[in-house]
């Protein structure tokens, strides 16, 4: 049974077609098919590790986007997903002779709209010659669907592309490109090239579309039609009629399936004819409009139209709408701007609200709202921007709510509609009168639950017209809340449990109207025993030379204070203890996957911890985590702590092992790097040195393969030393644009070398946002983004499915350089998704790739 993932069929109602060439459904196993070739035609980079490479390979499901063959067991797939601009191959056929008949070359397309500016595309060209020199394009059609030619719906698509009478020789081939721009990967399927006879009874209509279904003022559009009959006897003749008049007249020349409009200055509805003049039946596509729409009448704040609270939805688009005389704006350079005015009666919040058109999919806006104070009079107003921060998504969401700052009664406000980094787009806005909300129904933890692990996520039923959430929690059997945060959303993640411990907790459900007092609806749950080492009193003891497994999972915190250099938030830190057998040791903690461990080193009694040198923290997740200290006295227990560095995502296993040592040749107390203009600086300092020759400064660009760059000598004399010594090293030859991994040789006089921990320093400079890292990565619940950002400046992180649909949106606040950014994703089905940052000028970051587990 064949599966048709379409809307659209090529009916053809025509006598039987002879002479098939080609029909290749890419359902045998064999690829390419006996006699094809499969040829890079120019090379991307690959950014995931795909092992497809840039030439097709034959698939039985796809990824980014997800489908199934058009019919059969197989198809064929590009990887423009995995790899750069302008990576491309080719499909080639066998030879094939065109010398008698006229023929055609069909296939199916898979059509979506993910990554729509990436604009990969699928182009048929035929050559004398098994080459893409000197070929001839028959046609192009680009995987976004919503681009020439348009379909209403993202599924597979056939399309037909006549050969040109002059290529009548025995000698010729048909060549399939793909053009990868980094947009979601290609598909297509059931190759057919055969040919053409003529044509009988009533042919097929076709699906008509236009390339811009909306001018702003006289200009022209593109128009086609897919799917219509096609053979010998086929003809088309393109009809308009003023828009909504159904009086069809031909336009005179405008006798194939496309055709671009002439100017137009009214809206215009438009058709194909399709007639079979064999039969003398003919077929009408559907109508397709052009609508010319004309500057808003609001288009700038001295027509503001006037809103009132409890009064129906007004509706606009910003698509023609201009920034004359608009003014300036903290959250973005305002672009396309429509305005609305509001007088409040009371003073306080206002709550807006923003909703689709009804029956509106497509063309909708994703936009700021600006506030306004005005002085002066029209039609010079002086305007004032009432800060805040409030966004609103319709690409994504129905129904998008917000709240204004204290609003003052009497004062008229002047409401900026504003498309975010230039969209453009329909909406409907209003001001409804809302009422306090009620109490909701705690979800999870169910009631009285026991052996709940950390994180542990706390959801509840949604309130009617609830704009955020306060959350109370109480850890003394409900006798004493605290507010623990106001989240706008329905859930909440807790990271700073402690083990066997009962919880209460309640949301108080809020909006411009009251807050509700939902105390009565407490719940309670009961966390789950934690390791038994989950403070310092219980500490387990190393013995030297042996490896211990330990865990974070269900740790809490212990109150013992961020290790210095402040690495991670300790919320799920455990404890070893060692009695020092020699004046050195070695510590080792290797993670597990996933697992990015923090080590640290402290003296003195579990009431009274005096850290050891800096904590251990230089490696990623999963990696190992090496601590040397010396001057340790003989006799003396000493503390180890381990955490995660990922606050509530950071709980893993690992393995820790101490070994006794001799006097280190060195104690290096810290070993970090910068970029200060086009070279990366290194520094390092040794707390003692014993024996020390010196240092081998070695760099890698993967983080795998080292060579060394330099050798600096010990400043200590004899290489022996009790006091700190600082050294520093400048790499003037890494490109700016090169991440560049950094460790230390330290040898001794005696030629023994031990290696440091490895330095990272992020290629260089920057003059926008960029996402340098997501861990942990695969995620469950939180993923931390590492951004660096050039200034201060407010962001919108967002992310984005693997077919290209916004599935949640972050605001926050960045300082300039380094931000650390914790992103809750725990209501996210597995899958792929992709994380970037648009800034308030409207820059937008690179995109990085998470895995959702």
């Amino acid at each position: 049974m064949k599966l048709i993932y379409s809307t659209v069929f090529l009916l053809l109602f025509c006598s039987a077609v002879n002479a098939q060439l080609i029909n290749e459904s890419f359902d045998n196993t064999t690829f390419p098919p006996t006699g094809w070739q499969n040829i890079v035609v120019s090379t991307g980079i690959a950014n995931s590790g795909d092992a497809d490479g840039d030439v097709f390979t034959r698939v039985t499901t796809g990824t980014n986007p997800t489908c199934l063959p058009q019919s059969g067991l197989g198809m064929v797939k590009y990887a423009s997903f995995d790899f750069n601009i302008n990576s491309s191959a080719a499909l080639i056929t066998p030879v094939l002779n065109f010398s008698s008949g006229t023929y055609r070359v069909r296939l199916w397309i898979y059509r979506d709209a993910g990554f729509g500016d990436n604009l990969d595309s699928v182009t048929i060209s035929v050559n004398t010659t098994a080459s893409l020199a000197g070929a001839t394009i028959l046609g192009s059609v680009i995987r976004n669907y919503l681009r020439n030619p348009i379909e209403s719906a993202p599924g597979w698509y056939q399309y037909s592309f006549d050969i040109l009478a002059s290529f009548n020789t025995a000698s010729n081939y048909i060549i399939i490109q793909a053009l990868g721009r980094y947009g979601n990967n290609m598909f297509f399927d059931n190759v057919v090239v055969e040919q053409k006879t003529d044509c009988s009874g009533t042919p097929d209509t076709g699906i008509a579309s236009n390339s811009t279904p909306i001018l702003c003022s006289s200009a022209t559009s593109s128009l086609s039609c897919t799917g219509v009959s096609l053979g010998t006897g086929i003809t088309y003749q393109w009809q308009s009629s003023p828009a909504g008049a159904n009086n069809f007249t031909n336009i005179s020349g405008a006798t194939t399936t496309n055709y671009t409009t002439n100017v137009l200055t009214v809206s215009t509805d438009f058709r194909l004819v399709t007639t079979c003049s064999l039969s003398g039946l003919s077929a009408n596509s559907n109508i397709t409009t052009v609508t010319i729409s004309g500057i808003p009448s609001n288009d700038e704040a001295c027509n503001a139209i006037t809103l009132t609270q409890g009064s129906a939805l007004t509706c606009g688009n910003t698509l023609c709408a201009t920034s004359v005389a608009d003014p300036t704006f903290s959250n973005s350079t305002p672009n396309n701007t429509v305005w609305y005015k509001f007088t409040p009666t009371t003073t306080g919040a206002t709550t807006i609200r923003f909703k689709r058109p009804i029956g509106v999919t497509s063309g909708l806006l994703y936009g700021w709202l600006g506030i306004y104070t005005a002085t002066g009079s029209c039609p010079t107003l002086t305007l004032a921007e009432v800060p805040s921060s409030l966004s609103f998504d319709l690409t994504t969401f129905d129904s998008v709510t917000v709240e204004t700052p204290s609003l003052t009664a009497g004062t008229t406000y002047y409401f900026m509609v504003d498309g975010f980094s230039n969209a453009k787009g329909a909406f409907c806005i209003s001001m409804p009168i809302v009422t306090a909300p009620v109490c909701t129904t705690n979800l999870t933890p169910a009631n009285l639950a026991t052996g709940i692990a950390m994180p542990i996520t706390l959801t509840w039923n949604t309130a009617a017209d609830a704009t955020s959430y306060d959350v109370y929690w109480s850890a003394n059997n409900g006798v004493n809340y605290t507010l623990i945060g106001n989240i706008n959303t329905n859930s909440a993640l807790i990271t700073n449990t402690n083990a066997n411990t009962t919880y209460y907790w309640y949301v108080n459900p809020k909006n411009t109207a009251g807050t509700a007092s939902c105390v009565t609806t407490a719940t309670s749950f009961t966390t789950i025993m934690g390791p038994s080492n989950d403070d310092c009193a219980n500490a387990v003891t190393l013995s030297n030379n042996t490896s211990v497994n330990g865990t974070t999972v269900n740790a809490g915190p212990s109150g013992v204070a961020v290790c210095t250099p402040a690495a991670g938030t300790p919320d799920d830190d455990v404890w070893y203890k060692f009695t020092a057998t020699a004046d050195s040791c070695i510590i080792t903690v290797a993670g597990s996957t996933g697992f990015d461990a923090v080590v640290g080193v402290y003296s003195g009694t579990c009431a009274n911890l005096v850290q050891l040198g800096a904590c251990r923290d230089t490696s990623a997740n999963a990696a190992t985590e090496i601590y040397r200290s010396g001057g340790l006295t003989v006799g003396t227990t000493y503390y180890v702590r381990v955490y995660g560095y990922n606050n509530g995502s950071g709980f893993g296993t690992f393995t820790v092992t101490y070994v006794a040592a001799a006097t280190l040749p060195i104690t290096l107390q810290s070993f970090v790097g910068e970029r200060k203009g086009n070279s990366n600086i290194l520094t390092w300092v040794t707390a003692n040195e014993n024996n020390n020759k010196g240092f081998e400064i070695q760099r890698s660009i993967d983080g795998k393969n080292f060579t060394a760059l330099s050798f600096i000598n010990s400043k200590a004399l004899g290489g022996n030393s009790s006091n700190n010594i600082i050294y520093n090293f400048e790499d003037a030859k890494l490109l700016p644009s090169t991440t560049g991994y950094y460790r230390l040789k330290q040898v001794d006089n005696d030629g023994k070398f031990s290696l440091s921990n490895v330095v990272i320093i992020k290629a260089g400079t920057f003059n926008t946002i960029q996402i340098v890292a997501a861990y942990p990565n695969p995620v469950k619940n939180i993923t931390n983004i590492s951004l660096e950002s050039p200034t201060n400046t407010k962001l919108q992180i967002t992310v984005v499915d693997a077919m290209g649909k916004q599935v949640a949106i972050h605001n926050v606040a960045v300082q300039k350089g380094q931000n650390n950014i914790p992103l809750q994703l725990a209501s996210l089905q597995a899958g792929t998704y992709f994380i970037k940052a648009i800034c308030a000028d409207g820059c937008i970051s690179t995109a990085i790739k998470i895995n959702k587990e």
